[in-house]
């Protein structure tokens, strides 16, 4: 996980980096905890360019019906916009 992070644009937060080098924890927390950290990772490899969005732009269901949470152009259905009314 530190590799990976290391070609991103992120720098840790000390307890984050604890918890990640102790291997999250034990309890019923921990799989969400590495579950949030890499979700969040994957998601900051998306925005810096690293990664491809991963839109599967051969499914009409998902372009247009589901709509795409990562990566989506707007102006489809339910299209989500600031209040001030720009795009997020």
């Amino acid at each position: 996980m530190f590799s990976w992070a290391q070609s991103l644009p992120v720098e840790w937060e000390a307890g984050i980096r604890q918890r990640v080098e102790s291997g999250f924890s034990d309890d019923t927390n921990g799989e969400d905890e590495f579950d949030a950290v890499i979700g969040l990772l994957g998601m900051i490899a998306v925005v810096a360019g690293s990664i491809d969005d991963g839109v599967p732009s051969d499914d009409p269901a998902v372009i247009s019906t589901e709509g795409w949470i990562l990566g989506r152009a707007g102006g489809g259905p339910g299209q989500l916009s600031s209040p001030a009314g720009g795009g997020f």
